[in-house]
């Protein structure tokens, strides 16, 4: 070899092999016992990449950057001279009393009768909506009553017949 080979392998030492990384030993026991042997730790994992920042994202309804924006497929007409805008009427409320009523006249028969009654005065004085509501309400409940008296007369007339007659001493 010459002189200039040998200053520049002296120079640049040849690279090392990479080595494994050294996995921690743990010892669970005794050695020979099959069931204590040691085991190696698994390498740890590596931590996740952080998400990009929420605001980099456009709002919904907002284009995408690089899209032109949204423009409507119709013509917006101006409106005639001379006419005034049409007015907008502001929803009238449904009176509480009145879905109550509809509600309990299920279940609660003389309850959503008295809620029934009770929204109607409210609604006559207010002006609120539900009228509808607080009659099925009314209604509901009296023949929900007057089916639940129906079923408790004729249950007491089974048993009171039952009672007088039973069916083994015949």
């Amino acid at each position: 070899m010459t002189d200039s080979q040998d200053g520049a392998e002296a120079a640049a030492p040849a690279p090392e092999p990479a080595a494994e990384p050294a996995q921690p030993q743990v010892n669970a026991g005794e050695a020979g016992d099959p069931a204590r042997t040691s085991v190696p730790v698994p390498p740890p994992v590596p931590p996740v990449p952080p998400s990009p920042p929420i605001s980099a994202q456009p709002y919904p309804g907002q284009p995408y950057p690089g899209q032109p924006p949204y423009q409507p497929p119709y013509q917006v007409y101006e409106q005639y001279p001379g006419y005034p805008p049409y007015p907008v009427m502001p929803r009238r409320a449904t009176n509480g009393f009145a879905i109550a009523a509809l509600v309990c006249g299920i279940v609660f028969n003389i309850l959503g009768i008295v809620f029934g009654v009770i929204a109607l005065g409210q609604i006559k004085r207010t002006g609120e909506e539900g009228r509808g509501l607080a009659l099925a309400g009314i209604w509901i409940g009296v023949a929900s009553l007057a089916l639940t008296v129906v079923w408790f007369v004729l249950g007491f007339l089974w048993i009171d017949h039952y009672m007088q007659n039973p069916p083994g001493l015949q």
